[in-house]
């Protein structure tokens, strides 16, 4: 995950490294599909094989993932794409009691980002990350928003 502040009203944290990857593949996988159009037409390749190549290109182009902060709409919201919305969720400011970086002790790359909520429930920000860059960036958006961190440890 990586925090970044657009302005003082807005900022987002998304897995920009991994969605650069994840669209560079896409793009190549999307090219074999275009090329292998033509074996289709031929009568070479089935269509079945040829529409799943060419639909996994365009999951790895077009998908998506990002929590934007809008300070003034007053809320959290996460979502996921492809070409279309997958899920979209609105989280309230007055909604959330604290950011939680959870992590166990024993592994290193196993800590988790969450948003503690009101009513006990826990929203995954990040659900596997290293310790100090979920600790980063957990602090970064506590600060952002003005609530508290939490850092949690378990056997």
């Amino acid at each position: 995950m990586s925090f970044k502040q657009i302005s003082n009203e807005l900022a987002v944290l998304n897995k920009s490294s991994k969605i650069f990857v994840a669209r560079f593949i896409g793009v190549f996988i999307s090219l074999i599909g275009a090329a292998n159009l033509f074996s289709v037409a031929r009568g070479d390749m089935p269509l079945f094989v040829w529409a799943s190549v060419t639909t996994l290109g365009l999951i790895g182009l077009f998908g998506s993932y990002a929590v934007w902060v809008d300070k003034r709409k007053q809320a959290v919201t996460i979502r996921a794409k492809m070409l279309f919305p997958i899920k979209t969720k609105h989280i309230k400011f007055g909604d959330i009691e604290a950011v939680v970086v959870d992590e166990r002790m024993l592994d290193r790359h196993d800590a988790r980002l969450f948003l503690q909520l009101t009513n006990g429930d826990r929203f995954n920000l990040a659900p596997k990350g290293f310790k100090k860059r979920l600790e980063r960036d957990g602090e970064d958006l506590a600060r952002f928003i003005d609530i508290p961190l939490h850092v949690t440890y378990k056997q």
